[in-house]
């Protein structure tokens, strides 16, 4: 019973997605992305420019989602690149 509780807990538990963005003209300037986080595995790096969340437009920082759970997915729409597909995994959980 109390495995089933911890494994519950850690199913809930909300890890950073892993950078420092800012608002600019054109989207959402990412400034700084954390080595080893699900950012940094999605291939984001400082300097893109983020325009839309799961095919939505966004226009501001706080359109951008900054934690997710175990098995979150979405994309970024970022200028001059091809999608990147953000997931949270098993690996970002462990203790």
């Amino acid at each position: 019973e109390r495995e089933r509780q911890r494994s519950n807990a850690r199913k809930n538990e909300r890890i950073p997605l892993g950078l420092e963005v800012r608002t600019v003209s054109r989207g959402v300037e990412i400034v700084n992305v954390y080595g080893g986080s699900p950012a940094s595995r999605a291939g984001l790096r400082a300097g893109m420019v983020i325009t839309g969340v799961n095919g939505r437009s966004i226009n501001s920082d706080s359109d951008i989602p900054t934690s997710g759970k175990r098995g979150d997915s979405f994309s970024l729409t970022i200028i001059g690149q091809s999608s990147k597909f953000v997931q949270f995994m098993d690996k970002d959980f462990e203790e």
